[in-house]
């Protein structure tokens, strides 16, 4: 990639006036009309030599010059080449331009920063065919002939700016006046910094207020509410002729002054003279008028707000209303807009584009011109960003610290989030000054049994039920019968989220620790935590697992602060039983199994454990040691757990022949099938068993693989029992049509639904089976993927094994293709069946080297076993996936 011009840039915007409405009368005509508009633009771009073209925006171009005469230059020869050119059989496309210069940032072939904003916010205020320049540029390109127009506000609220018209032989010289604020009437105020981010917002807010004339932005305190409703106005303020009137109802304590406010706004005259009221002046001066008048801050006023709303809605003219407050009026006709968090990016997604990271690095390279968004610094500002929840004014206020502190140390101070978030700019409100002032303003504005809820709701984590809120939170002086309403005003007032499809409760986790802190300054943080403890487990109790598939449960995090919470309180019974409800809902093979190992530890270091609940906590650390690969530990821990089961068979310690059978096909087959036999018997007289026998019985199928039998494997497979049908599908199955060479019913196996303990011991399983199949069947790209996808879930999960599995079928796969060598090299790093995740992988690996063998010599063989041993797993399987599966 041509690196991206730096420094002190010039930039080009371009854009078609009114491509909307020549889309809908020339639809046919349009796309030749932009390849040639396209055309024009990169060779007026390229002609002064050094100008860079990086962005299509669908009806315009963006470019950046390193010298801004040139810049100048590359748009009078583009005014010049589309006047000339042939348009026929559409109109001669009108295409303004805008010149702006400064400093950007620049990340993977694009620009952002305030500059850009700046050039973006002049390019609309210019008209089709004009070229319009700040003084910036002007100044920069010696020579150049301009016309001053004077001073203007842009539509982003900031101080007036100069802008110049370009003019050159052959250019048209007559506009109408530029689309700024001064066009039109107003009282928007100056705002001091750029509005960044929050298109997909304003686009759906412009469209509700062409629709209702009541409306309400809504959000958390410093969720941007004020700023998104000024930029609404300012973009909307040429659908009201008669004015835009901005409201500020911060400092306004006394309910009967808020009329007043109003009138004051308007302009024109001291409210009240005459012996008017000020409603009257209000009321007289917008009758009959197409007005926007926006009312800020709302809530600590609401009643008087909702009144002059639904007073003037109800007046002839069309007078529209744009309300922020932390809560709606609830004024009949009212649209509510609930303002998001700033999008945070995801793992795919470009971190520079998303909002939270534009906006930081907006704010620090303001405070601090040398902050550059490097690619060390990027993932830094990104955990900022995600631990700061999206808000605009906690973001803000973090970059502010880059004056003293580097991200990595912002980053690492999050935990004292209100101590550290202080030191607003000069100049705003006291509540904005620091992240703590701003939530204090909406805790104090709550009724009492409000701020008891809000203060308890805090020890949940990601999420909770109503039913959890009532059942921890209720008591010591909020009724269980008021906590529906008292969540419901919490929802109105943007400190709670309600996800209505998910039947849950969220609260942001800044505003989490803030009300964690005020749970703790009323000294009720023990006694709710016990209560959440206690609840989780009881609501425990009663769960049954649907399937042998571990349930995803959004409640993972409370029963993990529930645990850590009994640990705390030295509740060995609550620490061992929450860590089975953990286990029992999610799977052995998650990310999390490490930790979940550890506690299992701290769980059986408890001596006064009841038999039962010991039992199940060594059947849980068996399956977490078959995870890990220590298959002694495995089997001993399972015996321990049957031995201390009352009823073997029941339960999680009923379940602990599956790790058993697992270890012992591992290390004796012949054992496993003693086992397997034994623990079905248990399991079909059971009660209550967590899995069915056909969890146990279908490890027949790997006992039979771990010999090296894929013919017994697939005999075995019809005769285990299934829950729907004959037999349920098995991954071992699949290995075993693949080893016997049947590959496309291999595939087919692989494909149905699996239940976890038919799958082989892990989705990685699933495809390098895939990866094996498309390799003998010729899909030498589909097993690339296959084998990629399958590594990177081994190294997501970080098991030890699964590593080992991808390197014997890369093996494998080197052999389908020829390259016995290579294959024989990969298999021999891993020459010892305690050293595979799965009897699946090890008859691969079997048959495989058979293979292999049987086309080399036996010198060859032993250099390739001499390789294999100082082989560096990690390389060799990046060689494989990077280049050998294409040879």
């Amino acid at each position: 990639m041509t690196p991206l011009p730096a420094g002190t840039l010039t930039f080009l915007f371009t854009d078609i006036e009114g491509s909307t409405r020549l889309w809908q009368e020339h639809p046919d005509a349009m796309p030749t009309v932009l390849a040639r508009h396209d055309a024009l633009a990169r060779d007026a771009i390229g002609t002064p030599g050094d100008g860079h073209l990086f962005k299509h925006t669908g009806d315009g171009v963006c470019a950046a010059f390193a010298d801004a005469r040139a810049a100048v230059d590359a748009a009078i020869a583009f005014q010049r080449a589309l006047a000339a050119a042939s348009w026929e059989p559409a109109p001669r496309p009108q295409v303004r331009i805008a010149l702006d210069s400064g400093a950007a940032q620049s990340r993977d072939g694009d620009y952002f920063g305030q500059t850009l904003n700046r050039a973006a916010r002049v390019l609309a205020a210019a008209a089709g065919g004009q070229i319009v320049a700040t003084e910036t540029t002007v100044t920069l390109a010696t020579g150049t002939e301009t016309i001053d127009l004077g001073l203007h506000r842009l539509r982003d609220l900031g101080d007036p700016v100069r802008l110049h018209q370009i003019v050159a032989a052959g250019l048209e010289r007559t506009f109408p006046p530029l689309r700024t604020l001064e066009r039109f009437r107003h009282s928007l105020p100056v705002l001091r910094s750029s509005f960044v981010g929050r298109e997909a917002e304003l686009e759906r807010l412009r469209g509700l207020l062409s629709e209702k004339r009541l409306l309400t932005v809504t959000g958390v305190g410093g969720c941007g509410k004020t700023r998104l409703a000024l930029a609404l106005a300012s973009q909307e303020i040429e659908r009201f002729p008669d004015g835009a009137f901005f409201v500020d109802l911060a400092a306004i304590t006394d309910a009967e002054l808020v009329w007043s406010a109003v009138a004051a706004s308007l302009g024109g005259g001291a409210p009240g003279g005459g012996g008017l009221s000020p409603r009257d002046v209000v009321l007289g001066r917008l009758s009959d008028t197409k007005s926007l008048v926006l009312l800020d801050n709302c809530e600590h006023v609401l009643d008087a707000c909702a009144d002059i709303a639904s007073t003037l809605l109800d007046r002839p003219g069309a007078v529209a209303v744009v309300a922020t407050s932390r809560e709606p009026l609830g004024v009949e006709g009212e649209q509510v807009f609930r303002v998001p968090s700033l999008a945070v990016p995801g793992e795919d997604d470009d971190p520079t584009r998303a909002e939270a990271v534009r906006l930081f690095v907006e704010r620090a390279t303001a405070v601090d011109a040398r902050f550059v968004l490097t690619p060390a610094v990027v993932p830094v500002v990104v955990e900022i960003c995600r631990r700061l929840d999206g808000i605009p004014l906690a973001i803000e206020l973090a970059a502010a610290r880059v004056r003293h502190l580097s991200p990595t140390e912002i980053a690492r101070r999050l935990d004292d989030r209100f101590r550290l978030l202080t030191g607003g700019p000069r100049g705003a409100r006291q509540r904005q000054q620091t992240l703590a002032a701003a939530l204090d303003w909406s805790y104090q504005l709550l009724a009492e049994r409000e701020r008891t809820l809000l203060r308890r709701c805090a020890v949940f984590v990601d999420g909770f039920s109503l039913a959890a809120a009532e059942g921890v939170c209720a008591g010591d002086g909020l009724d269980r019968n008021d906590i529906v309403d008292a969540l419901g005003a919490l929802v109105d007032k943007s400190l709670v989220a309600l996800h209505p499809a998910e039947h849950r409760y969220r609260l942001l986790e800044t505003i989490r620790l803030y009300a964690e802190d005020r749970l703790i300054e009323a000294a009720e943080a023990a006694t709710v935590r016990t209560r959440h403890a206690a609840w989780f487990q009881a609501a425990d109790a009663s769960f049954q697992p649907g399937s042998m598939a571990p349930c995803a449960t959004p409640d993972a995090g409370n029963l993990r602060a529930a645990r850590a919470w009994a640990h705390e309180t030295a509740d060995g019974t609550g620490v061992a039983r929450l860590t089975a409800a953990l286990f029992r809902r999610r799977s052995a093979w998650d990310p999390a199994w490490r930790e979940e190992r550890a506690w299992c530890a701290t769980a059986l270091e408890y001596e006064d454990l009841a038999p039962a609940v010991r039992a199940d906590m060594l059947a849980v650390a068996s399956f977490l040691d078959i995870t890990a690969g220590e298959w002694s530990s495995a089997i001993d821990r399972a015996r321990q757990a049957i031995a201390l089961a009352s009823d073997p068979g029941e339960g999680l310690a009923g379940a602990a022949y599956i790790p058993l059978a697992i270890g012992l096909m591992v290390s004796d087959p012949d054992a496993a099938d003693q086992i397997i036999d034994e623990g079905v018997q248990h399991i079909r007289r059971a009660r209550a068993p967590l899995y069915p026998p056909r969890a146990l019985s279908s490890f027949r199928i790997g006992v039979a693989l771990m010999r090296g039998d894929a013919a017994r494997a697939a005999a075995l497979a019809p005769q285990h029992e299934g829950s729907a049908g004959p037999r349920a599908p098995t991954l071992g199955l699949a290995f075993a049509l693949h080893l016997l060479g049947d590959h496309a019913a291999a595939e087919r196996e692989a494909g149905q639904p699996m239940d976890v303990f038919m799958s082989g011991g892990g989705e990685h399983a699933r495809h390098l089976l895939l990866a094996l199949t498309a390799a003998a069947r010729g899909r030498t790209d589909d097993a690339r993927r296959e084998l990629g996808t399958a590594v990177a879930i081994a190294r997501r999960y970080r098991h030890p094994l699964t590593l080992n599995d991808c390197v014997i079928v890369s093996g494998a796969i080197a052999a389908i293709e020829g390259r016995l060598e290579r294959a024989s090299t990969l298999l021999a790093a891993v020459a010892d069946r305690v050293s595979v995740r799965s009897p699946e992988i090890w008859a691969v690996y079997l048959d495989y080297r058979r293979r292999v063998r049987e086309g080399l010599d036996a010198a060859t063989v032993r250099r390739c076993r001499e390789e294999g041993r100082s082989m560096d797993l990690e390389r060799a399987i990046d060689a494989e996936l990077v280049g050998s599966l294409n040879a």
